[in-house]
């Protein structure tokens, strides 16, 4: 008897359960109106527009500048050839030390000299992918290495941070002799490349008991962004030079 009452019980929760059911589905109403649309999310950046910016063939003005620098001493190649992998020379002679020491704010690298100079040395590219950048890496006056002196050239100053004088520290005499010619040091003074103490007034030497009067003035100095301004002017009938051949129109 009480098997009977069980049985009869779950029939009776099958029963109730599927009369739910068939209550619910038949007593649905019409569907209601569509919820109002979210926001639209931010659309992803646009491959050609950004890569294109330089590297297209309607970046005419990008280009040039590509052209011309393949004709420059910097992609040579030769001062990288000479110093590669020397950290202690890589702030000038390779272009991932060189960036690597102007965002350290000093005169050397401090762990890179792997890459040849190119676009990524002096200008800040591929961060925003924009016009910005092709902004410089040093924009702002710095000490000289040889007698401290501050100078402040425009945009000059990136050039002038490689482009200067470093101090003679070796205890071997000097000698004005090529190194090829079995000679012990191949420079007279300080390291090459002194432009920069020659167009600011700022040698490594004085010059005293001269019999003529030596110039005090530069007229080189007072030309606005000084390298820049002539060794990047333009040529409309000679494209190869000036820009960033920085050959002399």
């Amino acid at each position: 008897m009480q098997k009977l009452i069980k049985s009869l019980s779950g029939i009776s929760m099958i029963a109730v359960f599927l009369a739910m059911v068939l209550l619910n589905s038949g007593c649905e109403g019409p569907q209601g109106p569509a919820g109002k649309d979210g926001l639209n999310g931010k659309d992803g950046a646009d491959g050609n527009g950004t890569c294109g910016l330089c590297h297209s063939e309607n970046a005419t003005d990008v280009n040039l500048k590509f052209a011309q620098y393949e004709l420059s001493q910097h992609n040579k190649g030769i001062i990288y050839e000479e110093e590669a992998g020397r950290v202690a020379c890589g702030g000038c002679h390779s272009g991932d030390g060189f960036a690597e020491a102007a965002a350290l704010g000093q005169d050397d690298a401090k762990t890179l000299a792997t890459s040849k100079i190119n676009c990524k040395a002096c200008h800040t590219i591929h961060k925003n992918y924009a016009m910005t950048d092709f902004g410089l890496r040093i924009t702002s006056g710095f000490a000289l290495r040889v007698n401290k002196a501050q100078i402040d050239l425009g945009k000059g100053n990136l050039c002038a941070k490689c482009h200067q004088g470093r101090a003679f520290t070796r205890t071997t005499p000097d000698t004005v002799s090529p190194a090829s010619s079995g000679a012990s040091y191949s420079r007279l003074g300080p390291h090459y490349g002194t432009p920069t103490n020659v167009f600011t007034m700022n040698g490594p030497y004085s010059i005293e008991g001269a019999s003529t009067p030596l110039p005090t003035t530069n007229p080189h100095a007072t030309i606005a962004n000084a390298c820049v301004t002539c060794h990047m002017g333009s040529d409309d009938a000679n494209p190869a030079v000036g820009g960033h051949s920085f050959l002399m129109p």
